[in-house]
C-alpha cells in the first residue's frame, strides 16, 4: 500500500506545514534538502489548527510530480487525515472547519 503517494512528509517542515498551516513562500514547491530556515515555522505563541495537511500535500505533490495536483488526486489526503483525527469520548480532535462526514467529505463552516 502506497497511499498518500507522494507521501506528506514527517519532517519539521512539513510537520509545521500540517499543523500550523505556515508555508514559506521561499520553500512553496520545495521538498528535502531543497527547504531552507525558517523551516515553515509558526509564528510565536501559536496555536496549532492542523489545517495544512492539504496545503502540505499539495507544494510535496507539485515538487514530486511537476504539476498541480487535481482535486481528486488531494481530496484523499483530507479523507486521511480525517480518519486519523475521529473523536475520542466525544471530544473534538480537530477544528470544526475541518470536521469530516462520516463517508468522508468535509463538513464546511459557515
Amino acid at each position: 500500500m502506497d497511499s498518500p503517494n507522494p507521501d506528506s512528509g514527517e519532517e519539521y517542515y512539513h510537520t509545521n506545514t500540517q499543523l500550523y498551516d505556515t508555508l514559506d513562500d521561499h520553500n512553496r514547491f520545495k521538498i528535502g534538502e531543497a527547504v531552507t530556515e525558517p523551516w515553515n515555522a509558526p509564528p510565536p505563541g501559536a496555536t496549532p489548527t492542523m489545517d495544512g495537511f492539504v496545503t502540505d500535500y499539495i507544494s510535496t505533490f507539485a515538487d514530486e510530480v511537476g504539476r498541480q495536483p487535481t482535486y481528486d488526486e488531494y481530496a484523499h489526503i483530507m479523507r486521511a487525515v480525517s480518519l486519523s483525527l475521529r473523536t475520542d469520548m466525544n471530544r473534538p480532535l480537530m477544528p470544526l472547519s475541518a470536521r469530516t462526514h462520516a463517508d468522508g467529505r468535509v463538513v464546511r463552516s459557515g
